[in-house]
């Protein structure tokens, strides 16, 4: 995890599946991170699958998120298979959602200027 102190913007980077057995670790990870951040970006790079469980914990991470520190959860570069996932359960205007990593630190933390996300509830 790495926190950008300047825009309050943690970075924490998920490599494996999201959910099953992991999802205790990754549950723990972001409320980590969204105690040393106001935002938080989930680099998804490197993920695997996306199952209820793992869905479950990235809500209610957006939840802590949201309530604790009036901030956002993004998420970066998910696969093709999350960002169905999101869809079919109708989430995905819950995440803002960028291409990289670098995107979402940067719309997070600016104000004018910077490229949209792929999708976000306004």
């Amino acid at each position: 995890m790495t926190e950008t102190p300047a825009s309050a913007v943690a970075v924490v980077a998920w490599a494996g599946d999201l959910g099953g057995a992991r999802a205790g670790a990754l549950r723990e990870l972001l409320a980590g991170a969204a105690r040393s951040g106001r935002h938080v970006v989930l680099d998804l790079a490197d993920a695997g699958v996306l199952d209820p469980d793992g869905l479950a914990v990235l809500v209610r991470a957006r939840q802590q998120v949201r309530h604790e520190n009036d901030g956002r959860l993004c998420l970066s570069a998910p696969s093709r298979l999350i960002l169905t996932v999101l869809h079919t359960m109708r989430l995905e205007p819950a995440f803002p959602t960028f291409a990289d990593r670098s995107s979402a630190v940067r719309w997070l933390g600016a104000g004018d200027g910077t490229p949209a996300p792929l999708w976000t509830a306004g």
